[in-house]
């Protein structure tokens, strides 16, 4: 690797641990190297003069090599430290190339470069290694940053943004990660976006993988000691070669201290991506998607005279739904499966039979309604236990189902290989599974032909759901026609897939389209549609080291992938509170998903409940801000004071820390919410919206700043729209202008703001 400048002679410096290594300077950013060169010694915020690195002894190295045949279980790791002998060679400007020499079993050369980019804004890596002949080199973690564990002078304002599905704030990572703990999510897949952000109040440090083409990697953080060390760990198939590339840079910046900072800096890249070559104004997704409705999920399986037992009698019980909401509704079919919920693919003939769905996908039509089915994704289900046994405390007791032999027949050919040459073979309380690898032709026939069926019906929805994000498992079968282990062709395969099954599904019926459970960035192309939970809190799928849910992927593709809240009732919403998850989804622009598991969305066991109330009253507002909320792109949170802060979302009180990473109080926060919580956002016009929503019972008075947003007009008009009409605040305010706003219990209300009427 040469970098594109001249560079001064090599220089060998001598190992020590003090700074002296080569500095580089950014706009935001001064890196100087150790003298040894091994890692970092400072990473000064020009803005603040704070310095990232941890004074960490022994270093942690600028790289490391896991080689072998499994990335996570190598035969052998070296990183920088191993180098027997370490050369750099500077430019001018700041660059720098070092070669990092390895001798012994492994005489590896290790080339890393930095510089400071064309525009200045950002440190960017590369890395290349040569010599690799005794063991494929599985993965490299570059460039490690070794930082402080604590930011500032406390520990309680520390979060990593981190985009595990929809977005999680790590909070408290220098204590809510164990030391020698690991976080280590994969991209594409469960990671929906390629950053890291650790930052307070006081500022943060952002580090991306600027990669189009959908590389395998992973995105990690340990806590070594005193310091957290964030590092992306490229992932590579599993042969051996003389030489390896990461084929894209990593780059270290800096910004403030809200975890939107961190996220615009990766805005600003992904927004020139492939992937955002659309938006959903214009883009060839359904005319009925691009309008407000509500998903509807409701069991088929039941008593025989049951309310969706027939195709005549699920038509009339949605159609109630249809009229509650005042609006189309996407009836999801749970269980239609031959065999139960989640057991696939021997999917048909689907439960009660072909005709039912048939039958209402037409009813449905008919009436500007729609119908929606899940798949199981690449998975074969081989057996089903009798209930879920979530504990694992007794043995698993399974019903009559078992595909075992007809799997050894037909679906063994195309099951993932593990590293260790067994098969993938999973035991989710719901069934039995073994992985399907997507490059396979036997595996992709199986779904695709699924997909294309369930179209013909004229069922518009097929959805691939488990395959988190559309992600799928590393193989090492190479006679499905694939590198073994990880690689590029993870993401060829699935996005290759989606393609056939997206264009296929467009000629069998114009409406169709194609969900996923949870999104990733990667897809956003081919699937027109995803199902996620960002309205929850430290509930799945916010997992991970004191993790709390934020609508991180609502914040960088809401205008560019539309999705629905799946499911809002007391499984996912916020300590279980239904109310606190109607409206968190209202404020992300999230299209109300309903379960009717149970009495709060039963339209048909009584009258209204008030949950199923408050979920009208915010559709209501929903569909009045369209252009904003379904549409729009999402904002900076606006400023609001004067709201009290819980810990238990839904109440009043405000809870007392935990005094250890494990919550004191079930169903608690690791960090307080205020219970009034506001978003903005941004239509394709130019003007604003400010949505808001009291998260409590009890009634709030608060102020809401007003800012300017990208709004050129020397003064806006600001208009108060609720679910029953709208008053003019002020016709002609100048921003930034503070609002007071009194809200009732459980309130919903939106604030647009717009040029102010006679040119003004």
């Amino acid at each position: 690797m040469i970098l594109s400048v001249v560079l001064t002679a090599a220089v060998v410096l001598p190992v020590a641990n003090a700074a002296g290594g080569p500095t580089i300077e950014t706009k935001t950013l001064r890196l100087t190297l150790r003298g040894d060169l091994n890692g970092p010694a400072s990473l000064v915020d020009l803005r603040t003069g704070r310095d990232y690195v941890a004074p960490e002894e022994p270093p942690a190295g600028l790289y490391r090599l896991n080689l072998g045949r499994n990335p996570a279980k190598p035969v052998r790791v070296l990183t920088s430290l191993d180098a027997v002998r370490r050369q750099v060679r500077t430019a001018p400007d700041g660059s720098f190339e070092i070669a990092y020499e390895h001798d012994g079993e492994f005489p590896l050369t290790v080339l890393c470069s930095a510089s400071s980019g064309p525009k200045g804004d950002a440190i960017g890596w590369r890395i290349r290694v040569q010599g690799i002949v005794k063991e494929p080199l599985a993965a490299i973690e570059f460039p490690v940053l070794s930082c402080t564990d604590k930011l500032g002078p406390a520990v309680d304002d520390d979060a990593i943004v981190y985009p595990h599905m929809e977005g999680v704030l790590l909070t408290r990572p220098g204590v809510s990660i164990r030391k020698g703990g690991t976080v280590g999510d994969t991209y594409p897949g469960t990671l929906s976006a390629q950053f890291m952000y650790y930052f307070d109040a006081g500022g943060g440090v952002y580090v991306a993988a600027k990669d189009a083409a959908g590389q395998s990697k992973a995105l990690v953080v340990q806590r070594q000691g005193k310091a957290l060390t964030l590092a992306v760990r490229h992932l590579f198939p599993s042969e051996l070669s003389p030489a390896a590339e990461v084929p894209y840079e990593v780059v270290w910046s800096a910004a403030g201290g809200r975890w939107e900072d961190g996220a615009g800096l990766y805005r600003d890249w992904a927004e020139r991506q492939p992937w955002c070559s659309r938006k959903v104004e214009e883009a060839d997704v359904p005319a009925w998607l691009k309008q407000p409705v509500v998903f509807v999920n409701f069991s088929v399986r039941g008593s025989a005279n049951g309310p969706y037992a027939t195709a005549t009698a699920a038509d009339k019980s949605l159609l109630k739904y249809r009229e509650f909401f005042g609006a189309p509704v996407v009836g999801c079919a749970f269980g239609w499966e031959r065999n139960g919920a989640w057991i696939g693919p021997e999917y048909f003939p689907p439960y009660p039979d072909e005709p039912y769905y048939r039958e209402l996908a037409r009813r449905l039509k008919e009436r500007g309604d729609h119908l929606h089915v899940f798949t199981s994704g690449f998975r074969w289900g081989v057996r089903k236990p009798m209930t879920e046994n979530k504990a694992k405390t007794k043995p698993r007791v399974y019903t009559d189902y078992d595909s075992r032999a007809r799997f050894e027949q037909e679906g063994k050919t195309g099951a993932v290989v593990r590293a260790d040459g067994e098969l993938d073979f999973t035991q989710p309380p719901w069934a039995d599974n073994y992985s399907l690898c997507a490059a396979a032709e036997s595996a992709r026939k199986v779904l695709l032909d699924a997909f294309q069926r369930i179209h013909g019906w004229g069922v518009d929805g097929v959805d691939l759901d488990q395959n988190i994000g559309a992600g799928v498992s590393p193989c090492w079968n190479t006679k499905h026609g694939h590198p073994a282990g990880c690689g590029r062709w993870q993401f060829d395969a699935v996005s290759s897939f989606l393609r056939e099954a997206h264009t296929k599904g467009r000629k069998l019926n114009p409406d169709a389209f194609i969900g996923v459970e949870e999104p990733c960035e990667a897809f956003i192309p081919w699937i027109d549609l995803y199902h996620g939970r960002a309205f929850t809190d430290t509930r799945w799928p916010a997992t991970g080291p004191g993790a709390v849910s934020v609508p991180l992927y609502v914040y960088l593709y809401h205008e560019r992938q539309p999705g629905y809240a799946g499911w809002i009732d007391a499984g996912f919403s916020p300590a279980g509170n239904v109310r606190v998850g109607i409206c968190r989804a209202f404020l992300f622009g999230m299209q109300p998903g309903v379960r009717i598991n149970g009495r709060p969305f039963d339209l048909l066991a009584g009258p209204p409940t008030e949950e199923m109330k408050l979920c009208r009253r915010t559709f209501t507002l929903f569909k009045r801000m369209r252009p904003y909320l379904l549409l729009g792109r999402m904002l900076p949170a606006p400023t609001v004071t004067g709201a009290p802060l819980t810990r238990v979302p839904g109440k009043l009180v405000a809870e007392a820390p935990a005094a250890s990473a494990a919550r004191a109080t079930k169903g608690s926060l690791p960090v307080p919410w205020p219970v009034v919580q506001a978003t903005a956002w941004s239509a394709s016009a130019g003007t604003v919206c400010y949505a808001v929503a009291n998260l409590c019972g009890g009634s709030q008075t608060v102020q809401l700043r007003a800012e300017a947003n990208g709004m050129t007009a020397r003064r806006v008009r600001l208009t108060h729209i609720s679910p029953d009409g709208e008053l003019i605040l002020e016709p002609a305010a100048t921003c930034p202008a503070e609002l007071r706003l009194a809200l009732a219990p459980w309130e919903v209300l939106c604030i647009e703001q717009t040029p102010a009427g006679n040119g003004l």
